[in-house]
């Protein structure tokens, strides 16, 4: 079987070396910018009800190309975070701020279904209370269901 492998890998070569660059840009990426973008969303992101609105320096005409790449960053980091549950990097998190920068229908509704199923918004209020920023809040919680959500008690 090593034997195998050891000759698909030979043959496969350049393949093997492209995923390996991948993998460790992808961590790279997940290190450096997931941080980043974390402590920069305000703690009531996800309860707020704004709607999102053309940024000021914007032009009329542009929003739609600016509407549009912004889509395809989030459907990208989204399917950049699904590679990293198999791969190394954060991949919820990851996957969770491509669907934060998307403007479809239905992404709120997943965003909050998948921070109440995972672990992702302990580890982000984790990073959140390191730098001296509040936790986030989450819909429907009180002051102690959010603790708990988040990992504390009471």
């Amino acid at each position: 079987m090593i034997h195998w492998i050891l000759n698909w890998v030979k043959a496969h070569s350049l393949l093997v070396i492209g995923v390996t660059v991948f993998s460790v840009v992808l961590l790279l990426f997940s290190v450096f910018m997931i941080p980043i973008l974390v402590l920069n969303l305000p703690k009531d992101y996800f309860i707020s009800d704004k709607k999102r609105v053309r940024p000021a320096f914007l032009h009329p005409s542009l929003y739609a190309v600016y509407a549009a790449l912004k889509n395809i960053l989030g459907v990208i980091l989204v399917f950049l975070g699904l590679l990293m549950l198999v791969l190394p990097g954060q991949g919820i998190i990851t996957l969770l701020i491509g669907l934060m920068i998307m403007d479809l229908p239905g992404e709120r509704r997943a965003l909050i279904f998948i921070l109440r199923k995972t672990h992702a918004v302990k580890a982000m209020n984790w990073l959140r209370e390191k730098n001296n920023k509040p936790r986030f809040e989450l819909p429907g919680d009180t002051d102690s269901q959010h603790n708990i959500s988040a990992g504390r008690s009471g």
